[in-house]
């Protein structure tokens, strides 16, 4: 039987390293990575309770097909319980120069709105991507809507292209993205 780690002492160890968010991932039937990002104080309770992920990943094929798997359609999609295995840690260089990650472009862009929901995801790798690699990214907004009505309530969609290279220049994968954001419509 395996000993059950000390989270506290964990947590502690993470915070003397300047860590204040541990990102839990995994892979989609296409090799997507999905994930929740964890503020290092609510660590305790995600591994003690578990993080809620989206079942419907699993069932999608590539090619847009839907996939039976036993208890998910028939059982109206629940979600997946994952527990973060600490085990598994691993730091991660997301910026070699140390700088604080900025949000996402979408969310920069000067526009009135609380909410964002994704309305389209598109992506593409024309190269493998291997261990070792070191990629960069560049962010662009392709494009932003006039301002819609919907039911959900008055905002702009917004169109963002992510390019990924590695270190030879060569473009790995690119993410095309449209999120809707607005201000939700009062309810009656």
């Amino acid at each position: 039987m395996t000993q059950a780690p000390d989270v506290a002492a964990i947590c502690e160890r993470l915070r003397e390293q300047g860590v204040d968010v541990v990102r839990v991932s995994y892979p989609d039937m296409i090799g997507v990575d999905r994930g929740r990002d964890v503020l290092l104080d609510e660590l305790p309770t995600a591994v003690g309770h578990g993080l809620a992920f989206c079942r419907a990943v699993y069932h999608t094929s590539p090619m847009g097909d839907v996939v039976p798997v036993q208890g998910g359609l028939e059982m109206g999609l629940p979600d997946i319980t994952v527990y973060p295995d600490l085990a598994t840690l691993t730091p991660l260089p997301w910026d070699p120069s140390g700088r604080p990650p900025v949000s996402a472009i979408a969310i920069r862009v000067p526009l009135p709105g609380t909410t964002f929901i994704n309305a389209a995801n598109e992506a593409e790798f024309p190269l493998p991507i291997v261990e070792g690699d070191r990629l960069t990214v560049v962010e662009e907004v392709v494009s932003v809507s006039p301002e819609k009505q919907t039911k959900l309530g008055v905002g702009h969609f917004i169109e963002t292209l992510d390019t990924f290279t590695r270190q030879d220049g060569a473009v790995v994968a690119t993410n095309r993205n449209t999120l809707f954001r607005f201000t939700p419509a009062a309810t009656s």
